[in-house]
């Protein structure tokens, strides 16, 4: 018998993904399928191999029958691997075993080898096998959420790309390389259509999308589940799809393959014949001033509170601060936006000017940032020491704390940086509050949302009416309190729009 795995990380790895399999399963066997489909498959799928998880889940007691219905269930990708490994455990059942066949079981500790104790005919076996090794049937395709699906920490939602705007975007971009393009351009046009690729494979399911007006249009189909991280509160994000792991840059920046990594100058072209984008305005600097007024009214928020009343003046002002005045206003927002978010966000005025090509040592004061950045730090004491929140800040101050010692040591966070992400964490959970309460007035009201995209969703076309935004956002006060405006971003243009010109 091999000798046993000690090490205290792997032992903790394969315990958490066990845990994770094993309430699955469990559920499975109780004939909640559906239940056992939301699980975190993906995260076990990630920790451990097919291979792996087959042999160490018959090996602890798992039938094969409940196994197969749970893979069956949560539409496991590599159903083929996982029936070759059932087949050959089978056929060495009660044998002696090499170490190909060693598994680790959890409930003992110990590395064994491969064993099914609940063994069956060899019929049902090939019957068993026979299920795994069909090709999956198409999912039924769902549009939108009932009022009765709506769940705060997480989401199941079908989410569509125009095919013959995929089509488009992939001409344009393959007809920009041809052309004479800078270095950058042509590391943007490739980038963009490796994108276009990895759409290909991730929405595998050709659809057709009947719209109200009846309008009939071909689309690719993605079944995408939203849930939030670390299981605590927070943003809930689209798991389990593909990811580009680096930018045009080749820097480590991921990109999700779906609505949310979407790239803006895609979205066009993607969604514009069939779908709506509503967001929050200016979200997480609205709740943080609602948040000090209503929680720390002794902290001096005159700067946050100006920003929002009148953003153009603060993006001019850093603009002509650092000699951005030539770019015009739709191009000032685009530069001076995320650098307030990066206040909020972890991030720093040096962080900004560095990644802009600034010398920090040369480059000018610039006194409304400056401000804006102390404000940022006062409330984050107060909101941080008040009863509401100091608990929960305690505990993800410690989780992220622990995740730092997993991470090598040149990349792990600062107290401060810690202390800027748990803020943001704040900011964020009650950003998804009041992305709940528009889901739930969209669904009450019969709209059909297909995508969630941190404070806005995508909304298909309704052609006879549209959401009445105004009422939004008093649905939105009565449900959590916080007074947010409800904005449509510009981007449907109808089943018969003209594919735009594609930006590099």
């Amino acid at each position: 018998m091999a000798t046993a795995v000690t090490r205290p990380a792997v032992v903790a790895t394969h315990k958490r993904v066990l845990r994770e399999v094993d309430r699955a399963v469990a559920r499975a066997a109780k004939g909640h399928l559906a239940t056992a489909s939301e699980e975190r498959f993906s995260h076990a799928r990630a920790q451990m191999s097919t291979d792996k998880l087959v042999r160490t889940l018959v090996t602890n007691g798992v039938q094969v029958c409940t196994l197969v219905d749970w893979m069956l269930a949560v539409r496991h990708p590599d159903c083929k691997e996982a029936s070759d490994v059932l087949e050959t455990v089978w056929l060495s059942h009660g044998a002696d075993a090499d170490e190909t066949l060693h598994v680790w079981i959890a409930r003992h500790a110990i590395v064994g080898p491969a064993k099914i104790y609940h063994t069956l005919p060899h019929g049902e076996l090939i019957v068993q096998l026979d299920r795994l090794r069909r090709p999956l049937p198409p999912l039924p395709i769902s549009l939108g959420e009932t009022a009765d699906d709506i769940r705060e920490d997480g989401a199941i939602l079908h989410e569509f790309v125009d095919l013959d705007g995929l089509e488009e975007a992939e001409r344009q971009l393959k007809a920009r390389i041809e052309e004479g393009l800078t270095r950058a351009q042509r590391s943007r046009a490739e980038y963009l259509l490796l994108f276009c690729t990895r759409v290909r494979e991730q929405y595998a399911t050709t659809r057709k999308l009947k719209i109200c007006d009846g309008s009939v249009i071909r689309v690719l189909c993605m079944r995408s589940r939203y849930e939030r991280r670390h299981d605590t509160d927070g943003r809930i994000y689209s798991l389990g799809n593909g990811v580009i792991e680096k930018n045009e840059h080749g820097k480590d920046q991921p990109r999700s393959i779906d609505t949310t990594g979407m790239p803006r100058v895609l979205r066009p072209f993607f969604l514009q014949r069939f779908a709506h984008d509503y967001d929050q305005a200016n979200s997480q600097a609205v709740i943080l001033l609602q948040m000090a007024e209503t929680m720390a009214p002794e902290v001096d928020v005159t700067e946050l509170r100006r920003y929002i009343n009148d953003r153009k003046s603060l993006f001019d002002h850093v603009a002509e601060t650092y000699g951005f005045e030539r770019l015009n206003d739709e191009d000032r927002k685009e530069l001076v936006k995320p650098l307030v978010l990066r206040l909020m966000f972890a991030g720093t005025l040096l962080g900004w000017q560095l990644e802009h090509g600034l010398d920090p040592r040369q480059a000018p004061p610039c006194p409304r940032i400056r401000t804006l950045e102390a404000e940022l730090s006062n409330l984050r004491a107060a909101i941080f020491a008040h009863p509401d929140w100091s608990e929960w800040v305690e505990r993800d101050r410690q989780r992220l704390r622990d995740a730092q010692l997993r991470r090598p040591a040149d990349k792990r966070k600062n107290d401060e940086q810690i202390e800027r992400s748990v803020f943001a964490r704040i900011a964020q959970s009650q950003e998804n509050v009041v992305l709940t309460a528009m889901r739930t007035y969209l669904a009450e009201n019969k709209f059909k949302t297909l995508a969630l995209v941190f404070d806005g969703l995508i909304v298909l076309h309704n052609f006879k009416r549209a959401p009445d935004l105004d009422a939004m956002s008093a649905y939105i006060k009565d449900y959590c309190g916080f007074d947010m405006r409800i904005e449509e971003k510009p981007m449907f243009a109808g089943p018969g729009a003209r594919w735009p010109k594609l930006a590099l």
